[in-house]
């Protein structure tokens, strides 16, 4: 352990937040402590008594804050005392050396950054704007030819600029490089969060995979055996329970789908797009429940890609633009536009439409605008496109009107084109959408 990690309170070790910051914290003090003593008998052997009071005062009230810190456990009560401390530190020592032409000035405008690791964002504003003022006051003072003393012998005046500009360079950097650390390190306990989030969804959707297949054979077992002894209200029940358990099965399915997109890794292969729309057209030829539908699609490109990740996106986007379409004669459109650096794929529908606030909560896990007796469907599949869409570096907006339909607009850098592909793109503008 080292020097700095002792002198924090035991308290304190184990909240990985309040060890980040006491660190820095304890840090800066130490230097102070440090540097006030050597600096203050340079002021002696200078002719500068004051200045070298100041500083033994400063020795001893970092040295009081080490006491504060261990006997309080208290962190807004130790900022407290270390804002006011370092104020009437550097403020005396402005008073003696040119007032807001000090180099003290510095030590000044480093107590503010330095309160944010003691108090929480409301709070250290409140000091940093009471520092401010400190200044302002100290400023129009001097404008009014208050007599700040000049003490500081010539000489030094511009060597303590360097000193004092290279402790706070010194300082801030101590303090950036901090906060990033803290920030890596939340980002590291936010990731193994989320996949184990993620595996505990996985497990859990894998595993009642088999009570609920029992369900279903249990259901079928009575329907075949005692749908003669059942009534009109027994049957009725009977079909609820077969209609919540099939839900449930495409709810199961669903989850296992969104929390594997991010156990796979995403592979760059040859993705020919005009060959997936073909997969899929054949394929949802083959289900019943569309009727009455018509799927175009311009010339589209080849792309470097995920094969199973663009399946994914088109087959959900088109099959919402026919499930949530109420025209006697459905149609999905694709088209590619090609700007300077990006490619747009628009999967346009003549469906239901939707209203501009529900733009983005489409796009949110299990969030659905219908019931599941208006429209089929779990809520996850625009969730498992925005996922996916994002893994393979791209964005997906929605742009509608009620009644109208609705245009989803696929945006991608151009590097995702084929290599061949690029040459080949021809520059279209894409145009406002409007449905």
């Amino acid at each position: 352990m080292s020097i700095i990690e002792k002198l924090i309170p035991t308290k304190f070790r184990q909240v990985p937040k309040f060890r980040r910051s006491l660190s820095l914290i304890i840090l800066v003090n130490l230097l102070i402590t440090l540097v006030s003593p050597l600096v203050a008998t340079f002021f002696f052997n200078i002719g500068f008594d004051e200045g070298a009071y100041i500083l033994a005062y400063s020795s001893v009230g970092t040295a009081l804050f080490f006491v504060l810190l261990n006997v309080s456990k208290n962190l807004m009560l130790c900022g407290v005392f270390f804002t006011i401390h370092s104020l009437v530190v550097s403020l005396s020592l402005m008073s003696y050396t040119g007032g807001v032409g000090s180099p003290f000035l510095l030590w000044l405008f480093g107590i503010g950054p330095v309160s944010f690791l003691y108090f929480k964002k409301r709070i250290a504003l409140f000091w940093t704007f009471f520092v401010v003022c400190c200044l302002l006051t100290m400023a129009i003072l001097q404008f009014l030819d208050f007599p700040f003393e000049q003490q500081l012998p010539e000489k030094y005046f511009y060597g303590f600029w360097v000193f004092m500009f290279s402790f706070l360079v010194f300082i801030f950097v101590k303090l950036i490089m901090g906060f990033q650390s803290g920030l890596k390190a939340s980002n590291r306990k936010l990731k193994a969060s989320n996949q184990e989030l993620e595996r505990f969804a996985y497990i859990a959707s894998h595993d009642l995979k088999s009570p609920l297949r029992n369900i279903n054979n249990f259901i079928h077992l009575l329907n075949r055996k005692y749908t003669d002894v059942l009534d009109e209200t027994g049957k009725e029940y009977l079909q609820i329970i077969g209609t919540n358990a099939k839900q449930m099965h495409h709810l199961i399915e669903d989850i296992l789908e969104y929390s594997k997109n991010d156990t796979q890794t995403v592979s760059k292969e040859k993705v020919d797009l005009n060959k997936v729309l073909n997969q899929l057209a054949v394929q949802i030829s083959g289900e019943e429940k569309y009727q009455n539908y018509q799927i175009d699609f311009s010339p589209l490109p080849i792309l470097n890609s995920d094969f199973t990740r663009i399946k994914q996106i088109f087959q959900n986007l088109i099959e919402n633009g026919l499930k949530y379409n109420d025209s006697d004669f459905k149609k999905v459109t694709i088209e590619f536009l090609a700007q300077k650096n990006t490619i747009h794929l628009l999967i346009k529908d003549n469906g239901i439409g939707m209203k501009p606030e529900y733009y983005e909560r489409i796009f949110e896990i299990f969030q659905r605008l219908h019931n599941t007796g208006t429209y089929e469907g779990t809520g996850i599949g625009l969730a498992i496109c925005k996922k996916a869409v994002l893994q393979l570096g791209g964005q997906i907006t929605v742009t509608s009107a009620v009644g109208v339909g609705s245009i989803f607009e696929l945006t991608f850098p151009k590097t995702i084109l084929w290599q061949e592909e690029v040459a080949s793109v021809v520059k279209v503008e894409a145009p406002r959408i409007e449905v």
